[in-house]
C-alpha cells in the first residue's frame, strides 16, 4: 500500500529510465507496460496479492525511444505475522531476444509446413501423370505380346519403332522449350 519501487541498476537498464527522475512509484513501472499489456499485467499482480502466491507473466514494455522490448516479470507477496501484505518482490528480465528467436523459429516452422503441402500437391501431380504413360506402355507392350503369338512379327517390330520414336520426340521438344 506504500507504493513504493526499489530498484537496481539492472531494472533502470531493462526500462531505460535514468535513476535521477526515477520516483519509486508503482506508476514508473506501469507507465512503461505497452497499453495492451497493462491489464494482464496489474491483474496478474493484484491476484497474487489477495491469494498469496508466486506471479510469473510476460509483457511488452515501450521505452521512449520508441523501442518494444519482451519481459518476463516473476515475484511475490511479502507477508507479516498478521497475514497483511507489506511488499511485493520480484524480478524483470528482458527476454526480447528469445521471444525473437521463438518467432523466427514458429515463422520458419510456418513456410516449412507450406513447403510440406506443395512438396505433397507436386508429389501427386508427378505420381499421377507418371501412371498413364506407364499404363500405355503396359498396354502397348501387351499388343506387342499378342502380335508376336499372332506370327505378325514385322507389324510388332514397325510399333517398336514408334514406341521408340515417340519419347525421342518428346525428349527432343522438351529440350528446345527449355533452351
Amino acid at each position: 500500500n506504500n507504493d513504493q519501487l526499489v530498484w537496481d541498476e539492472t531494472m533502470f537498464s531493462i526500462y531505460d529510465v535514468d535513476p535521477a527522475r526515477f520516483s519509486g512509484k508503482y506508476s514508473d513501472f506501469i507507465d512503461n507496460v505497452c497499453e495492451e499489456d497493462k491489464l494482464a499485467v496489474s491483474d496478474k499482480v493484484k491476484i497474487s496479492i489477495d491469494r498469496d502466491e508466486e506471479f510469473l507473466t510476460r509483457f511488452r514494455i515501450c521505452l521512449k525511444n520508441g523501442q518494444v522490448r519482451y519481459i518476463e516479470g516473476r515475484g511475490r507477496p511479502c507477508i507479516d505475522s498478521s497475514g497483511k501484505v507489506y511488499a511485493l518482490t520480484g524480478i524483470n528480465r528482458d527476454i526480447t531476444e528469445q521471444v525473437l528467436y521463438e518467432e523466427e523459429i514458429l515463422f520458419s516452422q510456418q513456410q516449412l509446413k507450406a513447403a510440406n503441402v506443395d512438396l505433397e500437391s507436386f508429389a501427386y501431380a508427378i505420381s499421377h501423370d507418371l501412371r498413364e504413360p506407364l499404363r500405355t506402355i503396359s498396354g502397348f507392350a501387351e499388343l506387342l505380346e499378342e502380335l508376336s503369338r499372332m506370327g505378325k512379327g514385322s507389324l510388332a517390330l514397325r510399333m517398336c519403332d514408334l514406341l521408340r520414336a515417340n519419347p525421342e520426340t518428346m525428349l527432343a521438344l522438351h529440350s528446345d522449350s527449355n533452351s
